[in-house]
């Protein structure tokens, strides 16, 4: 049964002809979806190189498929690197910078190290 309402979408590839928005309340923004290049141009009235940003649209959020999402009504919210919705907006957490991020482990040479030790243990 379909199930449209307006979600938010960011670009997160631009091709020649097809471009990939992951909308947040669709399979959680895993997995893309298509959308023509040139009719977001349009909409945006920004080139293919200007269009990561994110965008509102309307969409079957209830969708098996991708080809059964069929997004339209695009509105462009934010552009390029400058300020995306807060996290609030998006409906769906977002990942974390990897530059930010804090590593794993303190001493991650340290750490394989010892993971190596223990699989040469295993082994001989």
């Amino acid at each position: 049964m379909a199930e449209y309402r307006f979600t938010l979408a960011r670009i997160v590839r631009t091709g020649p002809i097809t471009a990939h928005a992951a909308l947040n309340e669709w399979a959680h923004g895993q997995i893309t979806v298509p959308v023509p290049t040139l009719a977001l141009s349009q909409i945006s009235g920004l080139t293919r190189q200007e269009l990561a940003g994110v965008f509102e649209v309307m969409a079957n959020c209830a969708a098996a498929t991708d080809t059964d999402v069929d997004p339209h009504g695009w509105r462009l919210l934010a552009h390029g690197e400058g300020k995306e919705p807060t996290a609030g907006d998006r409906g769906a957490a977002s990942p974390p910078d990897p530059r930010t991020a804090p590593h794993p482990h303190p001493h991650p040479h340290r750490h394989r190290h010892r993971h190596r030790h223990r699989l040469h243990v295993l082994w001989s």
